[in-house]
């Protein structure tokens, strides 16, 4: 499955933190059932825009351990902080 995150920083946060989650997320291919992790900055930036999307190929059954992953407790507790939207997305690969 695909589980997509789209993200829209607090104003002044954009490129410096999005390029910080793409170094965090690279080390997630390691994490069991974790195929591929590609992010994506936005080209065009607006009030109704996001401004990076990463999205994860996984085995459907090992989304609760990346849930409970070590990598998301970060991306949690040091990027939560800095989103004002954000976007879970979860469909068939």
């Amino acid at each position: 499955m695909l589980h997509c995150i789209l993200v829209k920083w607090k104003d002044g946060e954009g490129e410096e933190r999005s390029r910080q989650a793409e170094l965090l997320f690279q080390q997630g291919t390691a994490l069991p059932g974790v195929k591929w992790i590609k992010t994506r900055r936005a080209v065009i930036s607006g009030p109704n825009r996001c401004d990076l999307m990463i999205c994860i190929e996984m085995e459907r059954q090992d989304l609760a351990a990346f849930d409970a992953s070590r990598l998301h407790q970060r991306w949690k507790d040091e990027f939560g902080p800095c989103i004002q939207q954000k976007t879970i997305f979860d469909c068939e690969a």
